[in-house]
């Protein structure tokens, strides 16, 4: 039976879905029955049920729907978003309680700020997506109490770096940058993926408490969020 896998996040409408691969930073479009084939294999459904379930659905042949779910579950099984056995089971790893370096000054954060879209950068020029999400996602949340106003200060930083930067800092670095710095001094942040499907395109940006902080607040209107992190 095929699977969807487990680095796969989806969002589905009207028109169609995108899917992303965290794993490997792909994004991908696909047309209204891909949508519902993905969805149903979400759901556990196996091949032939989802066969006769599009050919009712969409009133075609039950030929067709075969063929075209096996069409689309090829594609699947190519770009690596299926999976015919059962994933490895993967452990999270401790988080260490080390001490956090309280220095809460401007010229301290840039440097800090500067050195992580580095760090973040060598990841988007490898091609290494799945490393930057993990180094993201398992990023230790300090054990430190966070100034009143460390959250403005640090995108402020972060900012100021994105400034001294040699070239534009992408959305996806920057944001990677300001959530991890902002987890080191004890406030928990999320990195949060989206995107729309007209014009096709994907954005991050961080939130705390479902607030954004380093972008417009406006911004999960625009885009549909595929995952955090």
């Amino acid at each position: 039976m095929c699977r969807i896998s487990n680095a796969v996040r989806s969002i589905h409408n009207r028109d169609g879905a995108i899917v992303l691969d965290v794993r490997q930073g792909q994004m991908f479009k696909v047309n209204f029955v891909g949508s519902r084939i993905l969805e149903l294999l979400k759901g556990g459904s196996a091949e032939s049920t989802i066969v006769d379930e599009i050919s009712r659905e969409f009133g075609i042949s039950r030929d067709l729907a075969e063929n075209d779910v096996c069409e689309f579950l090829q594609a699947l099984n190519r770009y690596h978003l299926a999976e015919a056995q059962e994933p490895a089971l993967k452990f999270s790893l401790p988080v260490p309680a080390g001490d956090v370096d309280e220095m809460r000054t401007m010229s301290f954060l840039i440097v800090k700020a500067y050195l992580m879209l580095i760090r973040f950068d060598l990841y988007l020029a490898r091609g290494n997506f799945a490393a930057l999400y993990d180094k993201v996602g398992n990023y230790p949340v300090g054990n430190t109490r966070p100034a009143p106003d460390a959250v403005e200060c640090i995108c402020s930083a972060v900012d100021m770096a994105c400034i001294w930067y040699w070239k534009e800092a992408l959305c996806l670095q920057r944001s990677a940058a300001t959530s991890c710095l902002l987890k080191s001094h004890g406030i928990f942040a999320q990195m949060v993926i989206g995107a729309q499907q007209f014009p096709f395109k994907a954005h991050a940006w961080v939130e705390v408490d479902g607030r954004v902080v380093n972008d417009k607040p406006y911004v999960p209107e625009i885009y549909a969020v595929l995952n955090r992190c």
